[in-house]
Protein backbone atom coordinates (compact mmCIF):
# COMPACT_ATOMS: atom_id res chain seq x y z
CA UNK A 1 0.00 0.00 0.00
CA UNK A 2 2.95 2.04 0.89
CA UNK A 3 4.22 1.79 -2.63
CA UNK A 4 0.98 2.67 -4.30
CA UNK A 5 0.64 5.47 -2.26
CA UNK A 6 4.15 6.68 -3.22
CA UNK A 7 2.97 5.99 -6.94
CA UNK A 8 -0.04 7.71 -6.86
CA UNK A 9 2.00 10.74 -5.71
CA UNK A 10 4.19 10.79 -8.22
CA UNK A 11 1.86 10.18 -11.13
CA UNK A 12 0.22 13.80 -9.03
CA UNK A 13 3.40 15.55 -9.87
CA UNK A 14 4.39 13.59 -13.15
CA UNK A 15 1.29 15.06 -14.67
CA UNK A 16 2.48 18.15 -13.62
CA UNK A 17 6.34 18.27 -14.58
CA UNK A 18 7.66 15.09 -15.97
CA UNK A 19 5.80 14.61 -19.36
CA UNK A 20 9.08 14.29 -21.04
CA UNK A 21 10.16 11.36 -19.06
CA UNK A 22 8.75 8.12 -20.91
CA UNK A 23 10.37 9.43 -24.21
CA UNK A 24 14.52 8.16 -25.12
CA UNK A 25 16.85 10.63 -25.16
CA UNK A 26 18.75 11.25 -28.43
CA UNK A 27 22.50 9.52 -28.68
CA UNK A 28 24.96 11.68 -28.49
CA UNK A 29 28.31 11.50 -30.71
CA UNK A 30 30.55 8.60 -30.38
CA UNK A 31 33.36 10.67 -28.47
CA UNK A 32 31.61 12.53 -26.11
CA UNK A 33 32.57 12.60 -22.55
CA UNK A 34 30.89 13.71 -19.30
CA UNK A 35 32.94 13.55 -16.16
CA UNK A 36 30.27 14.41 -12.78
CA UNK A 37 31.80 15.64 -10.16
CA UNK A 38 29.37 13.80 -7.32
CA UNK A 39 27.93 10.82 -9.47
CA UNK A 40 26.92 8.88 -6.06
CA UNK A 41 25.18 12.16 -5.24
CA UNK A 42 21.31 12.23 -5.47
CA UNK A 43 21.34 14.48 -8.81
CA UNK A 44 25.24 13.03 -9.53
CA UNK A 45 23.66 9.77 -10.24
CA UNK A 46 20.62 10.98 -11.75
CA UNK A 47 22.76 12.24 -14.13
CA UNK A 48 25.13 9.54 -14.83
CA UNK A 49 22.43 7.05 -15.56
CA UNK A 50 20.95 9.05 -17.88
CA UNK A 51 24.17 9.99 -19.76
CA UNK A 52 25.05 6.12 -19.62
CA UNK A 53 21.12 5.09 -21.25
CA UNK A 54 21.84 8.23 -23.71
CA UNK A 55 25.18 6.61 -24.85
CA UNK A 56 27.83 9.48 -23.36
CA UNK A 57 31.27 7.89 -22.13
CA UNK A 58 30.69 8.46 -18.24
CA UNK A 59 33.30 9.58 -15.52
CA UNK A 60 32.34 9.67 -11.95
CA UNK A 61 34.51 11.64 -9.15
CA UNK A 62 33.54 11.08 -5.94
CA UNK A 63 35.71 11.32 -2.30
CA UNK A 64 34.99 7.35 -2.39
CA UNK A 65 35.39 6.11 -5.79
CA UNK A 66 32.61 3.96 -5.40
CA UNK A 67 28.79 3.80 -7.19
CA UNK A 68 25.85 4.16 -5.14
CA UNK A 69 24.52 0.86 -5.44
CA UNK A 70 24.97 -2.62 -8.10
CA UNK A 71 22.54 -1.81 -10.77
CA UNK A 72 23.62 -2.63 -14.50
CA UNK A 73 24.45 1.09 -15.23
CA UNK A 74 26.92 2.07 -12.86
CA UNK A 75 28.73 -0.38 -14.20
CA UNK A 76 28.70 1.28 -17.49
CA UNK A 77 30.23 4.19 -15.32
CA UNK A 78 34.05 5.16 -14.61
CA UNK A 79 34.18 5.80 -10.58
CA UNK A 80 37.20 7.72 -9.74
CA UNK A 81 38.19 8.66 -6.18
CA UNK A 82 39.06 12.25 -6.23
CA UNK A 83 38.93 15.46 -4.39
CA UNK A 84 36.97 18.31 -6.26
CA UNK A 85 39.61 20.95 -3.68
CA UNK A 86 42.39 18.94 -5.15
CA UNK A 87 43.05 19.31 -9.23
CA UNK A 88 45.96 16.84 -8.74
CA UNK A 89 43.63 13.72 -7.73
CA UNK A 90 41.05 14.45 -11.38
CA UNK A 91 42.52 16.51 -13.82
CA UNK A 92 44.01 13.56 -15.75
CA UNK A 93 40.55 12.60 -16.10
CA UNK A 94 39.16 16.02 -17.61
CA UNK A 95 40.87 15.09 -20.82
CA UNK A 96 38.96 14.95 -24.05
CA UNK A 97 36.39 15.99 -21.83
CA UNK A 98 32.88 17.58 -24.03
CA UNK A 99 31.47 18.53 -20.69
CA UNK A 100 31.91 18.85 -16.53
CA UNK A 101 28.78 18.66 -14.40
CA UNK A 102 29.42 20.12 -10.89
CA UNK A 103 26.73 18.29 -8.67
CA UNK A 104 28.33 18.89 -5.43
CA UNK A 105 26.35 20.60 -2.85
CA UNK A 106 25.47 20.81 0.86
CA UNK A 107 21.72 21.85 1.90
CA UNK A 108 23.12 21.44 5.93
CA UNK A 109 26.66 21.61 6.47
CA UNK A 110 28.43 18.27 7.38
CA UNK A 111 25.70 16.45 4.80
CA UNK A 112 23.20 16.17 7.78
CA UNK A 113 20.75 16.32 4.80
CA UNK A 114 21.49 14.01 2.79
CA UNK A 115 21.94 11.61 4.98
CA UNK A 116 18.04 12.15 5.13
CA UNK A 117 17.50 11.45 1.42
CA UNK A 118 20.44 9.05 0.32
CA UNK A 119 22.68 6.04 1.36
CA UNK A 120 24.97 6.62 -1.19
CA UNK A 121 29.02 6.29 -0.15
CA UNK A 122 28.97 9.74 -0.98
CA UNK A 123 27.60 10.77 2.15
CA UNK A 124 30.29 9.97 4.79
CA UNK A 125 32.04 12.39 6.43
CA UNK A 126 34.91 12.87 3.97
CA UNK A 127 32.24 14.95 1.83
CA UNK A 128 33.36 18.89 1.58
CA UNK A 129 31.74 19.89 5.28
CA UNK A 130 31.42 23.74 4.49
CA UNK A 131 29.50 25.66 2.00
CA UNK A 132 31.96 27.23 0.49
CA UNK A 133 33.84 24.58 0.30
CA UNK A 134 31.04 22.69 -1.54
CA UNK A 135 29.45 24.99 -3.50
CA UNK A 136 32.36 27.71 -4.37
CA UNK A 137 36.20 26.23 -3.83
CA UNK A 138 35.49 23.13 -5.48
CA UNK A 139 33.77 24.79 -8.61
CA UNK A 140 36.93 27.40 -9.25
CA UNK A 141 39.17 24.66 -9.34
CA UNK A 142 37.14 22.60 -11.51
CA UNK A 143 36.24 25.34 -13.84
CA UNK A 144 39.81 26.28 -14.00
CA UNK A 145 40.79 22.48 -15.09
CA UNK A 146 38.32 22.46 -17.37
CA UNK A 147 39.39 25.67 -19.15
CA UNK A 148 42.92 24.39 -19.02
CA UNK A 149 41.97 21.01 -20.64
CA UNK A 150 39.73 23.03 -23.27
CA UNK A 151 36.37 20.99 -22.20
CA UNK A 152 33.43 22.11 -24.35
CA UNK A 153 30.72 23.08 -21.57
CA UNK A 154 30.65 23.15 -18.20
CA UNK A 155 27.27 22.64 -15.85
CA UNK A 156 26.73 23.71 -12.45
CA UNK A 157 23.49 22.86 -10.80
CA UNK A 158 22.60 25.74 -8.42
CA UNK A 159 19.40 26.24 -6.69
CA UNK A 160 15.98 28.80 -7.01
CA UNK A 161 16.75 30.51 -3.80
CA UNK A 162 17.49 29.15 0.08
CA UNK A 163 14.62 27.38 1.80
CA UNK A 164 13.23 28.74 5.26
CA UNK A 165 15.10 28.41 8.09
CA UNK A 166 19.00 27.51 5.90
CA UNK A 167 21.90 29.16 6.43
CA UNK A 168 22.04 31.94 3.96
CA UNK A 169 25.42 31.06 2.55
CA UNK A 170 23.86 27.99 1.19
CA UNK A 171 22.59 30.36 -1.63
CA UNK A 172 24.90 33.06 -1.60
CA UNK A 173 27.99 30.65 -2.10
CA UNK A 174 26.52 29.31 -5.32
CA UNK A 175 25.78 32.71 -6.30
CA UNK A 176 29.20 33.56 -5.94
CA UNK A 177 30.05 30.47 -8.00
CA UNK A 178 27.79 31.08 -10.58
CA UNK A 179 29.03 34.80 -11.29
CA UNK A 180 32.92 33.37 -11.20
CA UNK A 181 31.92 30.84 -13.82
CA UNK A 182 30.13 32.70 -16.26
CA UNK A 183 32.77 34.55 -16.48
CA UNK A 184 34.62 31.84 -18.68
CA UNK A 185 33.56 31.52 -22.37
CA UNK A 186 35.85 27.79 -22.84
CA UNK A 187 34.21 26.20 -21.35
CA UNK A 188 30.83 27.41 -22.27
CA UNK A 189 28.94 28.40 -18.58
CA UNK A 190 25.76 26.66 -18.08
CA UNK A 191 23.44 27.67 -14.73
CA UNK A 192 20.52 25.34 -13.36
CA UNK A 193 18.53 26.48 -10.64
CA UNK A 194 15.69 24.17 -10.06
CA UNK A 195 13.41 24.26 -7.20
CA UNK A 196 12.99 21.49 -4.29
CA UNK A 197 14.25 17.99 -6.07
CA UNK A 198 12.28 15.28 -5.87
CA UNK A 199 12.39 11.90 -6.86
CA UNK A 200 10.25 8.15 -6.71
CA UNK A 201 12.71 6.87 -6.05
CA UNK A 202 13.45 8.68 -2.86
CA UNK A 203 10.30 8.67 -0.92
CA UNK A 204 11.01 10.90 1.45
CA UNK A 205 11.69 13.35 -1.13
CA UNK A 206 8.32 12.68 -2.60
CA UNK A 207 6.54 13.07 0.61
CA UNK A 208 7.96 16.82 1.09
CA UNK A 209 6.93 17.49 -2.66
CA UNK A 210 3.61 16.84 -2.92
CA UNK A 211 2.21 19.55 -0.15
CA UNK A 212 4.86 21.90 -1.53
CA UNK A 213 2.77 21.42 -5.00
CA UNK A 214 -0.87 21.32 -3.42
CA UNK A 215 0.28 25.01 -1.17
CA UNK A 216 1.62 26.54 -4.73
CA UNK A 217 -1.96 25.28 -6.46
CA UNK A 218 -3.89 26.66 -3.68
CA UNK A 219 -2.09 30.47 -3.83
CA UNK A 220 -3.05 30.14 -7.48
CA UNK A 221 -5.84 30.96 -6.91
CA UNK A 222 -4.75 34.05 -4.69
CA UNK A 223 -3.35 35.89 -6.69
CA UNK A 224 -2.81 39.27 -4.86
CA UNK A 225 -1.29 36.80 -1.60
CA UNK A 226 0.61 34.66 -4.31
CA UNK A 227 2.38 37.96 -5.67
CA UNK A 228 3.09 39.21 -1.69
CA UNK A 229 5.03 36.00 -0.30
CA UNK A 230 6.83 35.09 -3.33
CA UNK A 231 7.83 39.26 -3.46
CA UNK A 232 8.81 38.29 0.22
CA UNK A 233 10.42 35.18 -0.07
CA UNK A 234 12.31 36.81 -2.84
CA UNK A 235 13.67 39.55 -1.19
CA UNK A 236 15.21 37.09 1.52
CA UNK A 237 16.56 34.60 -1.63
CA UNK A 238 14.41 31.79 -0.43
CA UNK A 239 12.50 29.72 -2.91
CA UNK A 240 8.85 28.90 -3.53
CA UNK A 241 7.00 27.27 -6.38
CA UNK A 242 6.55 23.92 -8.31
CA UNK A 243 9.37 21.29 -7.09
CA UNK A 244 11.82 19.82 -9.53
CA UNK A 245 11.73 16.20 -10.38
CA UNK A 246 14.54 14.76 -11.08
CA UNK A 247 14.31 13.17 -14.44
CA UNK A 248 13.82 16.65 -15.73
CA UNK A 249 16.99 18.22 -13.99
CA UNK A 250 19.05 15.73 -15.46
CA UNK A 251 17.48 15.44 -19.11
CA UNK A 252 17.95 19.76 -19.08
CA UNK A 253 21.27 19.22 -18.06
CA UNK A 254 22.36 16.52 -20.74
CA UNK A 255 20.20 18.78 -23.21
CA UNK A 256 22.65 21.69 -22.26
CA UNK A 257 25.50 19.24 -22.97
CA UNK A 258 24.34 18.40 -26.45
CA UNK A 259 23.96 22.37 -27.29
CA UNK A 260 26.88 23.98 -28.77
CA UNK A 261 24.61 27.13 -28.39
CA UNK A 262 23.28 26.71 -24.76
CA UNK A 263 24.79 29.18 -21.83
CA UNK A 264 24.10 31.25 -19.49
CA UNK A 265 21.68 30.72 -15.99
CA UNK A 266 17.94 28.86 -16.40
CA UNK A 267 15.39 29.06 -13.82
CA UNK A 268 12.76 26.33 -13.55
CA UNK A 269 10.40 27.43 -16.33
CA UNK A 270 13.83 27.50 -18.71
CA UNK A 271 14.81 23.92 -16.93
CA UNK A 272 11.85 22.37 -18.25
CA UNK A 273 12.22 23.92 -21.98
CA UNK A 274 15.47 22.51 -22.19
CA UNK A 275 14.52 19.13 -21.18
CA UNK A 276 11.81 19.55 -23.36
CA UNK A 277 13.75 19.99 -26.31
CA UNK A 278 16.01 17.18 -26.03
CA UNK A 279 12.72 15.17 -27.66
Amino acid sequence: KKINKHNMAFRLLASRTMATSTAASPAPSKASKVVVFGGAGFVGRAVCRLAVQSGFQVVSITRSGLPPNDRPWTHKVQWVAGNALDPTTFEAHIDNSTAVVHSLGLLLEKAAYKKLITSSPSTHSTDPITYEEAHLESALRIAEVAARKEASSIVYVSAAGAPPGIDKRYITTKREAETALLAYTTPRPVIVRPGFIYSEESPKTLALAVPMLVSDGVLGYLPPLQSLLRSSLRSHDLTIGEPTALHVLATAILQAVRAPQTTGVFDQAAIHRLANEAF
